[in-house]
């Protein structure tokens, strides 16, 4: 018999597991996060407003969507 061990991942926001929720990750700074918390931009899922906000930033901070 093989048994596994599934670590349970929390939702950063509202703290559902991965059981009840399918959790994600952020693309900008990888947090966890499920489909009911996660921000929709730019055809990607984030933890938060200020990631998707950042995500086309350039270096000095300004908005750059070319990039």
């Amino acid at each position: 018999m093989i048994y596994s061990v599934a670590a349970m991942t929390l939702c950063h926001k509202c703290k559902d597991t991965s059981v009840v929720s399918r959790i994600r990750k952020c693309v900008l700074c990888v947090t966890n996060v499920c489909e009911k918390c996660a921000v929709r931009r730019y055809g990607q899922k984030f933890c938060s407003e200020n990631c998707a906000k950042s995500f086309f930033l350039n270096e000095k901070g300004e908005f750059d969507p070319e990039n």
